[in-house]
């Protein structure tokens, strides 16, 4: 008994380990699917809006040199004047203004960087998310950041017609698009939005669908099967707006992290289409998932099994020991054996009773 509750014990314990193992390798493989051929929208080089003569000045907490070689064109491309960088040093969190110098001197500066390979912009921080982003603005002002966003809408933006034009951004700059978008790595799926701004159309490149017009907004429906798109430019601000709310939630006032994009990645055609409701655990997850259920299985039947197992094993020992005795061996009883000799005085007091009930008539059975 002992033995089989130790073979039971070392098999629970090579059941939970492979379980155990194969969940943690499954976590650790759960990536985002590659997409192959990804399409990927871009902004037009621009001129540098720097005057003439200025000196420039990067980012004085980043040390080029000691960044990946293929992120160094990208940093030397984003280098501030004094001028520029006196005025981002006015930009405030947390209000409710984006038309503002600051703003235009940002996006000009997106607008320099060259589109980035699709490997080089995954070394950029995507780490940086929402949260972060609102806690610690500052250390984020003007720095390059991923994001990965589900865009809900898209709204052109005409100078002269939506906001003033400026000498850092007039009516030959063209049109801005200002997108709302949620984080895919958010905690629901409503939570964590963003505001991005670029001087491109994303949703033709990207294929986002057939939007519903509202004004000057394009508004896209939120599929949950439609895949997430990669968003690359720099953090500008957190900027707060009323959002418009829906049937079951009344308006309520937002914070959005401020994104000015140079490029975005997606999946192409296949993202605006409404594919069934994906899972929400990957597929080696669910392969993991799949494993761990038949080896709990197996360990249930090996429970019940050794539970068996061991009942029988005590009834046979209980009962083994009767079945080893022969009765026919066992010597018969003495009949003519003389019985044993009874206690005077309990004879005596025998003879007394039977006196004085006159029982002496009967038969003699004193002996």
């Amino acid at each position: 008994m002992i033995t089989k509750m130790n073979r039971m014990n070392r098999a629970t314990i090579i059941l939970i380990a492979t379980a155990m193992a194969v969940f943690c390798a499954a976590a650790r493989g759960q990536t985002a699917p590659a997409d192959s051929a990804p399409a990927t929208t871009t902004a037009p080089a621009g001129t540098s809006s720097a005057p003439a003569g200025a000196a420039a000045t990067r980012m004085a907490d980043v040390d080029i040199s000691s960044l990946p070689p293929a992120l160094q064109p990208m940093y030397q491309t984003l280098t501030w004047t004094p001028t520029e960088l006196n005025i981002l040093s006015a930009v405030k969190d947390f209000n409710q203004q984006w038309q503002e110098p600051g703003f235009f001197v940002a996006l000009q500066k997106a607008r320099e960087v060259k589109p980035l390979a699709p490997n080089v912009a995954a070394m950029l921080d995507r780490k940086a998310l929402h949260q972060t982003l609102l806690t610690d603005p500052q250390r984020y002002r003007v720095k390059p950041v991923g994001i990965r966003v589900y865009i809900v809408s898209i709204e052109k933006i005409e100078p002269g017609v939506h906001f003033m034009p400026t000498p850092r951004w007039s009516r030959n700059n063209g049109p801005i698009f200002r997108i709302v978008g949620f984080d895919a790595e958010g905690t629901g799926p409503l939570d964590d939005a963003y505001q991005i701004f670029c001087d491109f159309n994303p949703a033709e490149e990207l294929k986002l669908g057939t939007p519903q017009i509202e004004g000057s907004r394009e508004i896209y429906p939120i599929r949950h099967g439609r895949k997430s798109v990669h968003v690359t430019g720099l953090f500008y601000k957190i900027y707060r707006e009323m959002d418009s709310g829906d049937a079951d939630t009344p308006p309520q006032m937002r914070n959005y992290p401020i994104i000015l994009a140079w490029q975005m990645e997606g999946p192409g055609p296949a993202a605006a289409q409404d594919a069934a409701p994906s899972s929400p655990f990957g597929f080696r997850s669910s392969v993991a998932f799949v494993i761990i259920g038949a080896l709990l299985v197996a360990y249930i039947f090996l429970v019940r099994y050794s539970r068996k197992s061991t009942s029988g094993h005590s009834l046979s020992r209980r009962y083994r020991p009767l079945r080893d005795v022969k009765l026919d061996d066992a010597p018969p009883p003495d009949d003519d054996a003389a019985p044993a000799e009874i206690d005077p005085e309990l004879r005596k007091a025998c003879e007394q009773y039977r006196k004085e009930k006159g029982l002496d008539n009967g038969p003699d059975d004193s002996r």
